[in-house]
């Protein structure tokens, strides 16, 4: 072991991860890792329990050798990304980088104990690998830390997929903790998916939302310029969860004191109980949408919130006053800032109820109180909204922990469906879907980086882990007595314009400029095509030169590259465009001077659909801004 090691090492990390690198570097001195030299001169270790047990950590004989023997007889897998759970002294990951360190793509690497990792830093030199932006550590770490770090691999999982292998010696000192973390990295794996789906199947639509929302944005306010009522200040967040139903009515006591913020699916529920909301927040992308406004009585006095992508319908019928908030998607946002300055700039909700938390949460609103946020079914079955909303479903537990489903959005009937049984708010379990626990896990996620103080008032669903648990009574007997006055709404709040009075002649340039670039795209995009479709038909029945399919690329590259490198043209296009640039990215093929005829014939059939789905976003652009 040398203190140079360990300080060199630590230094390196505290500039990739300080946190971990404190963590480690105020370590209470230990004596639960044992290091010894095997009998190759190699230091090994053993790792001694609290009831002075001892588990060997590598080969007494020769650890690297048993490290690299365990490395040749993994079987390769289809994924560029690995999770290795067990890194001991560092062998298995050297192991593993000799034997597929050339087709890897990222090592995400878990080690359960502090210890251990110091004393792998100890004895060996790990700048370089420390260093590696392709290499993640996970020490010892709980759920929200292993989100945090991959938060930003979102992408590349999506695109690579992630294989979890085990070195068994390490692995297996901590079976707990190994198997909670294998679960998370399933858990992000299912969120991450289901988000990337949602996007790939509906981002022609987001597209087409954004332009028509940016079309009809001079009737307008920005939510920026009324957002600071809620600084300081406590606000409801109500949602249509079955619960609902329960406790809706001891809202009237908060009106006009605290502000109610519902979303849309919530509106006519609450309307049902006497109740107007302060704001409703709507960013449903679906035409669907609307339907939460129909038959809802005195809109002209309940401001909306909505985002770019939201269901053009929605805003443009709208009575009242209608207030825009800034995303971080669509891109377009981007290029809208340059005429505004920074908006909001929130994190894009899976759901309309994340949304709104993370908008009152930007805004400073403490705390809040969510209602209605079930994220599950009721234990024994049931609606899957409170009475009133829109839409309808229905739950039906089975045996065996499964259950039966009707979707409130296409009702055709109960359909088998997956349940997992979550933590509940009453203790016990409840069931949920796959895709509501990806909800949940956001959520989850969203308190933690905002840092927010939440009260969870849901009287039935889903625990919200970094949310305290009260009935709404207790909620408000805690709150009501420090709130001072009413509040006093959010149009009133200071003489508002809106966009058209305030950036006419800027709107009409971005506009023109918009569809000058569409324009310019149109014809990369349709020059593309042309020479991908020749090539793909090409090499499905002759055999092209090697020279010439490069140079056939090459001019495919030009064209797309021009779009690539574009940035407003990708902030025009990219939700339309999500679905072939997942395939384009795709790391499952060899480098181009690797590659056979049908290969390179997948390759231009991609690039085909990409220029064909860039086509279609960018005459549907046209068509909206002309």
């Amino acid at each position: 072991m040398c203190p140079d090691f360990l300080q060199s090492n630590l230094e390196t990390l505290s500039r990739r991860n300080p946190a971990l690198a404190n963590r480690i570097r105020n370590l209470p001195a230990s004596t639960s890792v044992a290091i010894a030299a095997a009998d190759s001169g190699d230091p090994t270790a053993e790792v001694i329990l609290p009831d002075g047990t001892r588990k060997r950590l590598h080969s007494r004989r020769d650890p690297r050798r048993e490290a690299a023997q365990w490395a040749e007889s993994l079987e390769g897998g289809g994924s560029r990304t690995h999770a290795l759970f067990g890194i001991g002294l560092g062998y298995p990951v050297e192991e593993f980088l000799r034997v597929r360190g050339k087709d890897l793509g990222s090592l995400w690497c878990f080690e359960a104990s502090p210890n251990v990792f110091r004393a792998m830093l100890s004895w060996k030199d790990w700048r370089r690998l420390i260093e590696d932006p392709n290499v993640l550590l996970f020490v010892g770490c709980e759920e929200q830390e292993v989100r945090a770090l991959a938060a930003e691999r979102f992408q590349q999982i999506i695109v690579d997929g992630i294989e979890i292998v085990e070195y068994p010696p390490a692995a297996h000192l901590d079976p707990e903790w190994r198997e909670a973390r294998r679960q998370n990295l399933l858990d992000l794996v299912r969120q991450w998916t289901s988000e990337m789906l949602t996007v790939m199947e509906r981002g022609p639509l987001f597209q087409r939302n954004t332009l028509a929302n940016f079309r009809a944005l001079g009737d307008s306010f920005l939510f920026r310029d009324v957002g600071q009522v809620l600084q300081g200040g406590p606000a409801i967040l109500v949602s249509a969860g079955p619960s609902l139903n329960k406790n809706a009515d001891r809202l009237q006591a908060a009106k006009g004191r605290i502000p109610i913020v519902a979303v849309d699916t919530a509106l006519r529920i609450l309307q049902r109980h006497g109740i107007t909301p302060d704001l409703v927040v709507s960013i449903d992308p679906l035409g669907l949408s609307a339907r939460h406004f129909e038959g809802v009585q005195g809109l002209e006095n309940i401001p909306l919130a909505y985002d770019l992508e939201c269901t053009p319908e929605v805003a443009q019928r709208h009575p009242g006053p209608c207030f825009l908030v800034g995303n971080n998607k669509p891109i377009l946002y981007g290029w809208f800032e340059e005429i505004t300055g920074p908006l909001e700039r929130l994190t894009k909700g899976l759901t309309v109820a994340q949304a709104a938390f993370l908008l009152l949460a930007r805004w400073g609103a403490d705390p809040i109180v969510l209602v209605g946020q079930d994220l599950s079914f009721e234990r024994e079955g049931g609606k899957t909204h409170a009475d009133g909303a829109a839409f309808q479903g229905r739950f039906v537990p089975a045996g065996g922990g499964g259950g039966k489903w009707e979707d409130p959005l296409n009702p055709k009937g109960l359909e088998e469906i997956s349940v997992l049984w979550v933590p509940a708010n009453d203790g016990g379990k409840v069931p949920t879907t796959h895709t509501l626990f990806a909800y949940l896990k956001r959520f989850e996620e969203d308190i933690a980086t905002t840092g927010a103080r939440v009260i969870n008032a849901t009287e039935g669903g889903a625990r919200i882990h970094g949310a305290a648990i009260r009935s709404l009574e207790e909620a408000l007997d805690q709150i009501l007595p420090r709130v001072e006055g009413p509040f006093p709404g959010f149009t009133g709040a200071r003489t508002l314009q809106r966009l058209g009075e305030r950036y006419p002649a800027e709107l009409e340039r971005m506009r023109e400029e918009m569809l000058s670039l569409l324009a310019h795209g149109r014809e990369h995009c349709k020059a593309g095509y042309q020479v991908s479709d020749k090539l793909w038909r090409d090499l499905g029945w002759k055999n092209l030169s090697d020279r010439e399919a490069r140079a056939r690329f090459e001019t495919i590259f030009s064209h797309y590259g021009w779009i690539r490198d574009t940035r407003k043209v990708q902030m025009l296009i990219d939700r339309g465009v999500m679905k072939s640039l997942y395939m384009l990215h795709k790391g499952d093929l060899p480098p181009p001077e690797e590659r056979t005829p049908e290969q390179d014939r997948v390759v231009a059939e991609r690039y085909r659909a990409f220029f064909a789905e860039a086509l279609d976003a960018i005459r549907s652009g046209i068509e909206i801004l002309s």
